[in-house]
């Protein structure tokens, strides 16, 4: 059922780490990603938003596509999780990344 590349990370924004570096500049043909994990609102947003403005400087087309079901947040003190979600959801729609509802193998 198709491949994928899962890369560990060390910060909130995986665009950052080395691995994940060195992977993209080998692999320069790939502009299709799909996008999961936890913290819709901190590792999703900046992982995403840094990777679509990427492509955009070296004018590529890309698809980053973000599945709803598969990233959520959390809730804790002045933290609304819901809210969280919500408004990072929006800003990566008004910036070109895609939301889909689910993604099926």
């Amino acid at each position: 059922i198709g491949g994928y590349t899962l890369f560990e990370k060390n910060s909130t924004n995986g665009f950052l780490e080395p691995k994940f570096q060195e992977w993209l500049s080998i692999n320069k043909d790939i502009t299709n990603f799909i996008i999961v994990g936890c913290c819709t609102d901190i590792c999703i947003l900046q992982f995403a938003l840094t990777l679509k403005t990427h492509f955009n400087r070296l004018n590529k087309e890309s698809r980053i596509i973000v599945p709803i079901n598969a990233v959520n947040t959390y809730d804790g003190g002045l933290h609304d999780g819901e809210l969280m979600h919500i408004m990072a959801l929006y800003n990566m729609m008004i910036n070109n990344i895609e939301l889909v509802k689910e993604i099926r193998m």
